[in-house]
């Protein structure tokens, strides 16, 4: 046996009541005469071709093991169901019929895994169904089997030979090559990889699961939904592969990692999907189970670009394939010692995704008979959520199995939703960054981050890396100071469009994550954020920018580097905070000012947040209510917590606090001032109080829209514009800690 038959037979006997799950369920229904003689005959001759249809599966003292009868065995069971008059009784009773199929249950040491029936309805009305256990054969099998078929019955039904391609090897000759090719030297080697690729521990890889869900959800029925992307989209959508050296399925693989990651909250995409198996061309016309699935990791720091997430993926999907000697079962093994069963079984990644080039198209015609396909009910899935991708003449048809344990209808439909928005989306630019695609930047980006190999000093936990560079070669970094949210992360597409080769570098506030007290004073953070930039780059020239809140906060944090003794040659603020007196505001005033900021920030239209009025209603429980509220509006992901949220919100009314009290003093430089067409100048007034020079610059957009899709190019390359303009940029950059 090969590796994966050993596993999906172990997973079978560990999990007996989703043995159904396994099966591979095929129907038709035939219009016309059917000669059961000719058809029994060429199931016969099927079996004769195919040794996996007279194959038993036994435990031996050295495991399971697969046995070939040397007779063929494939039986045809005939049955006869007359007395249904009409039409809509019959097609009743095929779906009936399809879904018995679909639910057969396999004694494995028996042999006879292909379980046959022809049930007439009618002289000229007859029900085909075919079930296969999987540890015989996979999707690709299934075309083999119509094809075969339908030609041995044909050429039985017309007194000829058939007309088949040779067969060079069975699946028990490919079983025994699997296990006797690598030496342990490339099994160990291709073992490390995974670990290192996979991670530890390995509780890391299944995504989140609602509260309540069994620790290993059954798998035992399944429920069912399609979608369908038509034909001319899924001709541009092979258009847009091809440009970018990928193949749909690699594109689509990008797509569902986006989505894998939008619903855990990681910063990657987890998930497993079917690698064909079929290396060699002399596979291509042997039944077999050769499809086996793999775990595919795709990294996503960083806001990358959807093209970008399409070369990550390539990369993960050849690095997977390179070190395929190994299974799914020797990697978990690898990964949990000992761990067996269904908490074995739960280490898996809760989402899968395969596309079916090749899907299961049953024959147009049976003999003299006319066919069309009957879908059954599922009766399991190997997985808690599996979308397959399937092409057909119409275009590419979704469908979507879930584990009602894991993932209600309704969270099934999200997810293909999401699905297609984010490939909708990214195929018609697949330019646009990871959080515009999601919605919303993923909580854990904002953590800190782990170390990116050698370095020769620690990275300040306040400075996050938005596009990595080459410092060092004259290029200095630049430092964003956040806006009021106290989060970099709005500057991501910013950092991917700046022009030139230098780091781009976030600075976040102090709070953030919990650990820390938050800062209501803008000296004090001044202070924290001017500390910040000199640990990252001990000397100048410095080069700074701010939206709103953050081009106030940077505008005193140039200050304080100016003091002392260093030179900061570049302040941009973009549209700065006016200098103004604002009210004091109450609680859940501050509240929906967050929500209406966070709102506008994705572009999204503001809640309502009536059910913070309440009189009475304490901070804590506001809070609660204020997560849910943003949640279902879907300005936040549903892994945020609630004190994700209370620390977010700490971190916004402080900043609020100091950018209301502040009074600017005067600062030796020349600003630029970035104002947006669209919104209100208030350049005057900060002139006024400041008594600097100021240098201004116009950007289409108003104060959020300046950063969307449509308008950000032009403030990336405005931005790039002035730091290029720096006189003596490239002759005065010393950093001794580069």
């Amino acid at each position: 046996m090969t590796r994966h038959q050993e596993y999906l037979w172990l997973q079978e006997r560990i999990n007996p009541d989703e043995a159904a799950a396994f099966n591979i369920s095929l129907t038709l229904r035939i219009r016309g005469a059917v000669d059961v003689p000719a058809l029994r005959a060429a199931f016969h001759r099927l079996a004769e071709r195919h040794e996996v249809f007279r194959t038993s599966i036994m435990a031996t003292a050295n495991g399971p093991a697969q046995f070939v009868d040397p007779e063929p065995g494939t039986r045809l069971l005939v049955e006869r169901r007359f007395g249904l008059v009409d039409e809509e009784s019959r097609a009743e009773a095929a779906s009936r019929l399809a879904d018995e199929a679909s639910g057969h249950l396999f004694d494995l040491s028996s042999g006879g895994l292909l379980h046959s029936r022809l049930v007439t309805l009618d002289p000229d009305d007859h029900v085909l169904s075919l079930t296969l256990h999987h540890l015989i054969a996979d999707g690709w099998s299934t075309d083999l089997l119509w094809r075969d078929l339908a030609e041995y019955y044909a050429a039985e039904c017309e007194g000829r030979e058939p007309v088949l391609p040779v067969l060079p090897v069975q699946f028990a000759d490919y079983a025994h090559w699997q296990r006797t090719r690598p030496d342990d030297r490339v099994v160990r080697a291709d073992l490390a990889y995974w670990q290192e690729r996979l991670g530890a521990p390995a509780e890391d890889l299944p995504g989140p699961r609602p509260p309540g869900t069994p620790a290993s959800p059954s798998r035992s029925t399944a429920d069912s939904l399609s979608a369908l992307i038509d034909a001319s989209a899924y001709a541009r959508l092979r258009e847009v592969a091809s440009s970018m050296r990928a193949t749909p399925f690699i594109v689509m693989g990008a797509a569902f990692a986006c989505v894998a990651a939008r619903r855990t909250g990681r910063p990657d995409g987890v998930f497993v999907t079917l690698d064909h198996g079929r290396s060699h061309r002399e596979l291509d016309d042997t039944v077999g189970s050769f499809a086996h699935p793999q775990i595919l990791r795709v990294p996503l720091e960083g806001d990358p670009s959807f093209a970008e997430v399409v070369e990550r993926t390539r990369e993960t999907v050849a690095g997977a394939r390179e070190h395929g000697t190994v299974s799914l079962g020797q990697i978990i093994e690898r990964l949990c010692p000992g761990r067996v069963g269904p908490a074995r079984h739960g280490l898996l990644p809760s989402l899968a995704f395969q596309l079916q080039p090749r899907s299961a198209t049953p024959p147009a015609a049976f003999g003299s008979a006319s066919v069309e396909p009957v879908v059954p009910r599922k009766h399991g899935t190997g997985f808690d959520l599996l979308l397959t991708a399937e092409e057909t003449a119409e275009g590419l048809r979704l469908i979507c199995e879930s584990a009602p344990d894991f993932c209600t209808r309704e969270e099934a439909e999200a997810q293909v939703a999401a699905f297609l928005d984010i490939l909708d989306r990214a195929v018609a630019d697949p330019g646009l960054g990871l959080v515009q695609l999601l919605g919303h930047p993923l909580p854990l980006y904002d953590g800190p981050r782990p170390p990116e190999g050698p370095t020769p000093r620690a990275r300040p936990a306040h400075v996050v890396p938005l596009r990595h560079g080459m410092e060092g070669s004259g290029t200095p970094p630049l430092f964003l100071v956040p806006p009021i949210s106290g989060s970099p992360l709005c500057y991501l597409g910013l950092a991917r469009r700046l022009p030139g080769d230098g780091p781009v570098l976030g600075l976040r506030a102090p709070g953030l994550d919990g650990e820390q007290g938050v800062l209501s004073n803008a000296g004090d953070l001044a202070d924290h954020y001017a500390a910040a930039v000199r640990m990252r780059r001990p000397r100048g020239p410095y080069l700074l920018a701010g939206w709103s809140a953050g081009g106030l906060l940077a505008y005193e944090t140039a200050r304080r580097l100016t003091d002392a003794g260093q030179r900061v040659a570049l302040l941009a603020m973009i549209e700065p905070t006016p200098l103004r007196e604002f009210p004091v505001l109450s609680g859940p005033e501050a509240m929906s000012l967050f929500a209406e900021d966070l709102a506008h920030s994705l572009g999204r239209t503001q809640p309502t947040l009536d059910c913070l009025e309440e009189p009475g209603l304490d901070e804590q429980e506001a809070l609660v209510r204020l997560r849910s509220v943003l949640v279902r509006a879907e300005l936040l992901p549903e892994q945020a917590s609630e004190s994700f949220v209370a620390n977010r919100f700490a971190v916004f009314r402080a900043n609020l606090q100091a950018v209301n009290t502040y009074s600017p003093g005067n600062w030796s430089g020349q600003p630029v001032y970035v104002q947006g067409t669209g919104s209100p100048d208030f350049m005057d007034t900060w002139r006024d109080a400041t008594g600097t020079a100021w240098e201004r610059a116009d950007t289409p957009g108003d104060h959020y829209s300046m950063w969307s899709p449509e308008y950000l190019p032009a403030l990336a390359h405005l931005l790039g514009e002035s730091m290029e303009a720096v006189p003596g940029e490239r002759h005065d950059c010393r950093d001794s800690g580069a």
